[in-house]
């Protein structure tokens, strides 16, 4: 074992501060849940940027954030993709299914093999501290996707559902304390973590994921819609959402044959 930055010979260690100089992640990626992107409109100009900020800029923590069916997986999944060789390890974490965030973090903490299982904490805080040493001492790449599935409806933007609310301390923690890694989270809003210190200045940053322009016909022009010379319209009254576009193209084709 190796003594973390700060600690001399004759302190009492706890085993949150030892971390193994083999430990090494059991795969090179870890997907719980793999997008598939085989169909990605155009968005070369938000990817240059995001690409970046993840890798010249070292951001620590990266928020898109937008309307549902938007982009924003996709977006992410293509970021992903594009940059994951420059990290030791991907770890890919979907929040739909709402997952307890013991199982969450004993999940990634077990990926990174971090710790022998019996010396793995079992206090909440306490793995949050686990997982983030592993971040400072290595450079790894963890997506967090559907974030606004463990947020409150209804109350003020960025509220953690009852029981959720250990997140709002794993996301805190990973914005504000230094390391070498990068997180990209997806939700439909901003975190109230991110929106206290998200700035260009910051390793923290938040990306508003906006519809699609000329890139979105060709979605209508998939469906085989009709009268061409209105598409402008209906991407307009639809703010450019790929999501809205493909249900509203199926809807015309079905009801109307395409016109």
């Amino acid at each position: 074992y190796r003594l973390i930055e700060g600690k001399t010979a004759n302190q009492t260690v706890s085993p949150l501060s030892l971390v193994t100089d083999s430990a090494v992640p059991k795969a090179h990626e870890s997907w719980d849940s793999q997008p598939d992107i085989s169909i990605f409109y155009d968005r070369t100009d938000e990817i240059t940027l995001l690409k970046q900020w993840v890798l010249t800029d070292r951001c620590r923590s990266i928020t898109l954030y937008g309307l549902g069916g938007i982009g924003k997986t996709a977006l992410a999944t293509k970021l992903t993709n594009e940059v994951k060789d420059e990290f030791k390890c991907l770890i890919w974490r979907s929040f739909r299914n709402q997952p307890p965030i013991q199982s969450f973090l004993m999940g990634i903490l077990s990926f990174l093999n971090c710790l022998p299982p019996d010396q793995c904490p079992q206090n909440t805080s306490d793995q949050i501290s686990q997982l983030i040493n592993y971040l400072h001492q290595h450079r790894c790449l963890l997506v967090l996707d559907d974030v606004q599935s463990i947020l409150s409806s209804g109350n003020l933007s960025g509220q953690y559902q009852t029981g959720f609310e250990s997140y709002g301390e794993l996301i805190r923690r990973i914005e504000e304390e230094n390391h070498q890694s990068c997180v990209i989270l997806t939700s439909w809003e901003k975190l109230q973590e991110t929106s206290r210190i998200s700035n260009s200045k910051m390793p923290v940053r938040s990306y508003r994921v906006q519809g699609l322009g000329e890139a979105a016909k060709s979605i209508l022009a998939k469906a085989q819609l009709l009268d061409a010379e209105r598409w402008d319209e209906l991407i307009t009254a639809y703010r450019g959402n790929p999501l809205a576009l493909r249900i509203m193209s199926t809807a015309i084709q079905d009801l109307f044959d395409g016109s």
